[in-house]
């Protein structure tokens, strides 16, 4: 299951980047993406904790929650 999430958001991504650079540029909030990369990130490290590379795994994991962390600081800071 993981595996088909990481297959659908990196096929998202592809067609968003096409689109975006090669169709019409349109307008995305800079916060969606960090969003996006740290969600992926996440699911691929549950995915390799899945397939037992634990230490790579809980790294992903780690970073995804780093990387979290950095966007709910600077999405509460756009509010005050």
């Amino acid at each position: 299951m993981l595996s088909k999430i990481n297959i659908v958001m990196a096929i998202t991504a592809i067609a968003l980047g096409f689109y975006y650079f090669s169709i019409d540029n349109f307008n995305i909030s800079a916060g969606v993406f960090p969003l996006f990369l740290t969600i992926f990130f996440f699911f691929s490290g549950l995915e390799i904790v899945k397939e037992d590379k634990r230490k790579w795994g809980y790294l992903y994991i780690v970073t995804a929650l780093v990387m979290f962390s950095v966007s709910i600081k600077e999405f509460i800071g756009n509010f005050l």
